[in-house]
C-alpha cells in the first residue's frame, strides 16, 4: 500500500512538473459555414514546452453534417486533431485524429446507433478529393463501400511517412517515402492552415510542397500560389487581406486569406462546400491592395489605364463603383457592366464565394481598357460599399441603379456620351431591358440572356446536378416555391440554402422574356457562352425563334458563364478568355 502511495505521489509530481513547463501561446475559434449557413465551429489552442522543445496544436471541431435520412436533416460530426512538432525547428513529429458521429434525432438508442453506423458506412466515408471518379470505380470493382474513419495517425519513421488508420474494427497501415517539404491538411481541420501560413511566409508568389491528407492516407504534389492582396469580404466587413490558393494539378483544393500578422482569418474548401471564418479576433488588414500578375490571374499591362473609385447616389441608395479609364485624352466609348442578380461585388465575386475569387468583371474591365473602352462596374445592393439589403433587391430597384449609373457616365469627363453601352450578364439583362426604355444608350450587349421564366431556368440548373439526393431536394424546394408565389402574404422561402424574397420571385415570375424582346428597339448583340451551365446555350435558339429572326445569337466557343475557359471536367478556369470578346469589342468600336 505504501509503495503504491509513493508511486502515485511521484506520478502526480511528474505531471505537475511537466504542466509547469507548458504554456498556451495561442487560442482561436473558426465558425464553420456550409453554403453560407452556419453549421458549427472549431476551437483550437497551441501549447509549447520550451524545456522539451515541443510544439502542440489541438482542436475540437463540431459540425452539422447534412444527412437526409436523419429526422433533423443532419448528424453531429466531431473531429479531434492533435499535432506535435519540434518548437525550435518546426519539424513535424506526429499527427493524430479521432472522429465521432452522433444522431440525436432518434429516440431509441439502438436506432440511433444504427443510424450513425449507416452514415459511417456510407455517406461519411472520406471522399477522395483528388480523384472521385477513380474512387467510385474502385468501389464498384471491389463491391464494397469504404468504412468511415474513427481514428488514425501519421508520423515520420526514418525515411518513410507512416500512416495508420482504424475504421470501425479494422486497422490499416501504409508507408510512403518521406518528402522534404511536407504539409498536413484535412478537409475538417482548419487550425492546420496556421502552420501552412507560417511555413510559406516570405516564400514568394509560388511555393511547391507535398500535401499529406492523413484521413485519405495519401500524398500529393501541391502548390501554394499567392493571388494578391485585395479587398475580401469577411463576416460582413471588407478587409484588405492576402489571398492564397492551394492547387493540385492546377485545380483549387482550398483557398485561404491572412492578415498582416500572418494569421489565417478565412478558409474556403470548395470540394466540401465549407467555409471557415475566424471569430473573436481583431483582424489586422493591410493598408493597400496589391494585384498579382502571374499565371491564371488578371493580365495587366502597366500604364494603359487608371481607376477611380466612386460613390453614386440613386433612389435605391448609395452605389459603390469603380470607373476604369484608358490611357489618353479621350473621349472614350464607355460600357456599364451589369452583373447577374445574385449579390456580388463590383469585380464579380460573391461574398460567400467558396472557391477562387477570379474577379471576372475586373478582368473584363481591364480587357476593355486595352481596346480604348472605359467601363463602370458596381457593387450589388448591400455588398461592399453599396447600401441596402441584398435580399430585398427587385427588378425595379436594379433598374433605378442602372439609370443612376448611366447618368454618371453621361456627365463624366473623357466619356463620349453618344457612345455609351451596357454589357448585361444573365438575369442582369432583364433589369437592363426595363431600364433602357427611356434611356439614350448606343447599344446593349446581352451575355447569356435567359429566355424562359425564372422557375424553369432554375429547373434547368437543377437537372444537371450530379448529386441525386441534392437534385431531388432542390426539385422539392422548387415545387414549394411554385406554391409560395400563389400565396398572398408569403414573404420568405429558401432554395439551395439561400433566402428567397417572395415579392422579388413574384416579380421575376411575371417577367416574360419573349414579350420583352419584341419591344426591344435599341441596337443589341446577344452572345451565349457555349459551355454555360447557368443559362444553357440553347436559350439562343429560343431568342432567334421568338424574335422572328430579328436577333441572331453569337455563340462564344469553349467558355462558361464568366467568359472563362472550361476544362474537360466542366470546371471554369480563373482567367478570362479575351479572344472570345472580339464580336463584343467590334460591336462597340464599329458603332454596331
Amino acid at each position: 500500500m505504501i509503495r503504491r502511495f509513493f508511486w502515485f505521489v511521484a506520478f502526480i509530481f511528474s505531471i505537475s512538473s511537466f504542466a509547469g513547463n507548458r504554456e498556451i501561446i495561442e487560442k482561436g475559434t473558426f465558425e464553420l459555414y456550409l453554403n453560407g449557413v452556419k453549421k458549427g465551429q472549431e476551437t483550437y489552442k497551441v501549447i509549447v514546452d520550451k524545456k522539451k522543445d515541443l510544439y502542440q496544436l489541438t482542436s475540437e471541431l463540431r459540425f452539422q453534417y447534412p444527412y437526409l435520412q436523419s429526422k433533423r436533416g443532419y448528424v453531429d460530426l466531431k473531429v479531434y486533431p492533435y499535432y506535435d512538432a519540434i518548437l525550435s525547428t518546426g519539424e513535424f513529429l506526429r499527427y493524430e485524429y479521432r472522429s465521432k458521429v452522433e444522431d440525436f434525432s432518434k429516440t431509441d438508442l439502438v436506432e440511433t446507433e444504427q443510424s450513425a453506423t449507416e452514415l459511417i458506412d456510407q455517406d461519411m466515408r472520406m471522399i477522395n478529393v483528388f480523384d472521385r471518379e477513380q474512387q467510385r470505380t474502385d468501389d464498384i470493382m471491389n463491391d464494397r463501400i469504404d468504412l468511415g474513419v474513427n481514428a488514425g495517425d501519421c508520423y515520420p519513421a526514418g525515411k518513410v511517412l507512416r500512416f495508420s488508420q482504424t475504421r470501425i474494427s479494422n486497422t490499416r497501415k501504409k508507408d510512403e517515402k518521406l518528402p522534404e517539404n511536407l504539409i498536413l491538411l484535412e478537409p475538417y481541420g482548419f487550425c492546420l492552415y496556421n502552420l501552412l501560413a507560417r511555413k510559406i511566409k516570405g516564400e514568394g508568389p509560388k511555393w511547391e510542397f507535398t500535401l499529406a491528407v492523413p484521413q485519405l492516407m495519401r500524398l500529393k504534389p501541391c502548390v501554394v500560389e499567392y493571388e494578391g492582396t485585395l479587398k475580401t469580404y469577411v463576416a460582413g466587413t471588407n478587409y484588405i487581406l492576402k489571398h492564397f490558393n492551394v492547387l493540385i494539378n492546377d485545380k483549387i483544393y482550398t483557398s485561404f486569406w491572412v492578415d498582416r500578422e500572418n494569421n489565417v482569418v478565412l478558409i474556403s474548401h470548395p470540394t466540401e462546400g465549407v467555409q471557415a471564418v475566424r471569430i473573436n479576433y481583431e483582424i489586422k488588414p493591410f493598408e493597400k491592395e496589391e494585384v498579382k500578375v502571374v499565371k491564371e490571374s488578371i493580365e495587366i499591362k502597366g500604364g494603359n489605364f487608371s481607376e477611380k473609385e466612386v460613390h453614386i447616389e440613386s433612389s435605391a441608395g448609395t452605389i459603390g463603383a469603380t470607373f476604369t479609364i484608358p490611357e489618353g485624352d479621350g473621349p472614350f466609348p464607355a460600357v456599364l457592366l451589369v452583373q447577374d442578380f445574385q449579390p456580388v461585388d463590383r469585380d464579380g465575386n460573391s461574398p460567400s464565394d467558396r472557391g477562387r475569387k477570379a474577379s471576372p468583371f475586373k478582368q473584363l474591365a481591364f480587357a476593355f481598357s486595352e481596346k480604348g473602352i472605359a467601363t463602370l462596374r458596381f457593387d450589388s445592393r448591400g455588398v461592399s460599399e453599396s447600401s441596402g439589403d441584398p435580399s430585398l433587391l427587385t427588378l425595379d430597384g436594379r433598374k433605378n441603379e442602372i439609370k443612376a449609373l448611366l447618368k454618371f457616365l453621361r456627365e463624366t469627363e473623357k466619356v463620349d456620351n453618344k457612345r455609351i453601352y451596357i454589357f448585361a450578364q444573365g438575369l442582369g439583362g432583364w433589369s437592363t431591358l426595363k431600364a433602357i426604355t427611356d434611356e439614350n444608350v448606343k447599344g446593349v450587349i446581352f451575355s447569356a440572356f435567359p429566355m424562359k421564366e425564372i422557375l424553369r431556368i432554375w429547373r434547368e440548373q437543377v437537372s444537371i446536378m450530379q448529386n441525386l439526393e441534392a437534385r431531388q431536394e432542390a426539385y422539392r424546394e422548387l415545387d414549394a416555391l411554385s406554391l409560395d408565389i400563389q400565396k398572398k402574404d408569403a414573404m420568405w422561402s429558401t432554395f439551395r440554402n439561400s433566402k428567397i424574397y417572395i415579392p422579388l420571385l413574384k416579380e421575376l415570375s411575371l417577367f416574360s422574356p419573349p414579350e420583352e424582346i419584341k419591344k426591344l428597339s435599341v441596337s443589341s448583340l446577344f452572345v451565349y457562352p457555349d459551355k454555360d451551365t447557368v443559362i444553357l446555350p440553347f436559350h439562343g435558339e429560343i431568342l432567334e425563334k421568338e424574335s422572328g429572326g430579328k436577333f441572331k445569337p453569337v455563340y462564344l466557343k469553349g467558355v462558361g458563364h464568366s467568359l472563362t475557359d472550361v476544362d474537360n471536367e466542366g470546371y471554369e478556369k480563373a482567367l478570362l478568355n479575351k479572344s472570345v470578346l472580339s464580336p463584343v469589342v467590334d460591336f462597340i468600336l464599329k458603332g454596331n
